[in-house]
């Protein structure tokens, strides 16, 4: 099954509104029950109204930053975004591993 997590969106997931140029945004990566994977993307203040989506995998916050001219820019910029959502999964994982281990002492 290939997963896609997209790029960050234009928009906030909850309120539809347009993210600025500067603005702190908060992503969420989850599984469906089905399997397939949703990105949420909202303002930080309103990381806490998002529902259950089904698991919670990774979250991760960033800014938002101006579209670069150059499409070579362009490229690094999602290769970029692509590896802060990795980072994130893992932390968010290596966190549960060790949170597992602390239950079981």
């Amino acid at each position: 099954m290939d997963w896609s997590v997209g790029k960050v969106s234009s928009a906030s997931t909850l309120s539809g509104e347009t993210f600025e140029v500067g603005e702190r945004v908060c992503s969420l990566l989850f599984l469906s029950p089905d399997g397939g994977l949703e990105r949420v993307d909202v303002r930080e203040e309103e990381r806490g109204q998002v529902g259950e989506r089904g698991r919670l995998l990774c979250r991760w916050s960033h800014l938002i930053k101006p579209k670069p001219d150059d499409p070579a820019e362009e490229r690094r910029a999602a290769l970029q975004s692509a590896e802060e959502s990795f980072l994130a999964l893992y932390e968010d994982t290596e966190e549960e591993a060790e949170e597992g281990t602390d239950e079981a002492t």
